[in-house]
């Protein structure tokens, strides 16, 4: 009787860990977000500068910045001028050697190109995926990025459009976002991660 009755327990165990659903988890959604709809109307061409790096690390503001440009062509009501366009201005004006513009200079060297508005901000989290081999369990930190971007008018400096957030590899509502066979490039390739980033940010000037 006791053999029959723990052989029932064991039969009601395996079926409800058969028939138990996976957990769907839902795509992450950028929140963060502030977009005059007025003045949005109004911009056609935009200028991006190289993206604030507080690390100071050889080439991700500029690298930043060349990936904000694709992903804002990539909507199709914007022109932009091209990266390396905006890099030589900011060398003949002498401030390619500061990684750090004022509001004031960009907005000038955005009229003087001629654009409706500029786009620059700053990363707030940028780490690298690491592997480290251990004696019982190795272990690995995934990438991390964090931006905040702004778009501000050249004909009147307001602030058209305004977002930010912070995506960590690690984090299951993060990779569901690309294909299921793209979703390892997440966690280790922060080139992949800061595209990613930055493609969900741009998706909220598609109205």
């Amino acid at each position: 009787m006791r053999k029959t009755a723990f052989l029932l327990l064991a039969g009601l165990l395996l079926v409800g860990c058969a028939t138990t659903p996976p957990v769907e988890v839902t795509p992450h959604k950028v929140t963060n977000v502030a977009l005059d709809p007025v003045e949005s109307r109004q911009v056609r061409s935009i200028a991006v500068f190289p993206i604030n790096d507080p690390q100071d690390l050889e080439g991700v503001g500029e690298r930043m910045g060349e990936i904000i440009s694709l992903q804002v062509l990539k909507i199709g009501r914007f022109k932009i001028v091209e990266p390396i366009k905006v890099n030589a201005i900011l060398e003949r004006q002498r401030l390619a050697f500061s990684r750090r513009f004022t509001v004031g200079e960009m907005l000038k060297i955005g009229k003087e190109m001629g654009v409706d508005a500029i786009i620059f901000g700053q990363l707030t989290a940028y780490r690298a995926y690491g592997f480290f081999p251990e004696r019982i369990v190795n272990r690995e930190t995934p990438a991390i990025v964090g931006l905040n971007l702004k778009m501000i008018s050249t004909r009147n400096n307001n602030v058209v459009w305004a977002a930010s957030d912070t995506f960590n590899g690690g984090d299951e509502a993060i990779t569901t976002l690309v294909p299921r066979e793209e979703r390892w490039k997440v966690k280790v390739d922060i080139d992949f991660l800061s595209t990613l980033l930055v493609r969900e940010l741009t998706k909220t000037l598609n109205y």
